[in-house]
């Protein structure tokens, strides 16, 4: 179960279904009220932090121009970059998580074709990694009103690898920002048993929150049973305590 209070998860089905079916909404959605008390856009001072990382690696320098464009759909809050220009905060976050992927992984991540996403927003996330890797598949784990706009969104994109769950598949990597660990215990463990354990790396951006440190200690547990676990404090800082496990399937 996710622990989130019911009425603002009907508010949110409700927001993702008139996205959905009615284009005059879509065309604003990345800075509609009730979309963002769910999924809370960046903080300009986040971006510029970000950003001072990014400009390190060369590749993603080059490649800005293009991760740009995620803010022309649906245009959101945007300001000027001193590394970067005009960009969103929420873009720049995105960058930075593949910054992050790119320098906690060992394994190439040139050779990632496979990817799933548990919680996916509104496919942000995927527009940039689309743009990055030569991905075969890339899904979506969410509600299915959750999942239906990223499809709208990721075809406006002209994304092509976007596709629905195969439970059979498995996956070279699988990512889970601020949405794995706003699950109860029962629903944890039924994603662990059939995601992550069917992926070879795993990058989990958790939010256990205040008063959760024995939850936070069991699962980190669990992880390093079955992978090699990487964990550092997130930059900056989004709430209270956050961090970043990249994990490794153990052979």
């Amino acid at each position: 179960m996710w622990l989130i209070n019911n009425l603002q998860m009907q508010e949110y089905i409700k927001t993702c279904e008139a996205f959905c079916s009615d284009d005059k909404l879509f065309k604003n959605f990345k800075s509609d009220p009730s979309y963002n008390r769910i999924v809370g856009m960046s903080k300009e001072y986040q971006a510029r932090e970000w950003s001072k990382k990014i400009i390190e690696d060369k590749e993603l320098f080059q490649k800005m121009s293009i991760f740009r464009r995620n803010d022309v759909c649906a245009p959101p809050r945007i300001y000027s970059d001193e590394n970067f220009g005009t960009i969103s905060p929420s873009t720049m976050r995105y960058v930075f998580t593949l910054y992050n992927i790119k320098r906690l992984f060992d394994t190439d991540t040139k050779n990632i074709s496979k990817t799933i996403e548990i919680g996916g927003g509104y496919g942000g996330l995927a527009f940039i990694l689309s743009n990055y890797f030569n991905l075969e598949k890339y899904c979506v784990v969410d509600l299915p009103e959750v999942t239906q706009l990223c499809k709208k969104y990721l075809n406006r994109m002209n994304v092509k690898c976007f596709t629905d769950v195969d439970v059979e598949e498995k996956y070279d990597l699988l990512i889970a920002e601020y949405s794995f660990t706003e699950f109860d215990d029962t629903q944890m463990e039924l994603y662990y048993n059939k995601y992550f354990l069917k992926s070879e790396m795993v990058y989990v951006a958790e939010n256990f929150g205040l008063g959760e440190e024995e939850r936070r200690a069991h699962w980190l547990e669990k992880f390093k049973q079955d992978f090699n676990v990487v964990v550092e404090e997130e930059y900056p800082y989004s709430g209270y305590k956050n961090y970043i496990w990249a994990c490794t399937r153990k052979k």
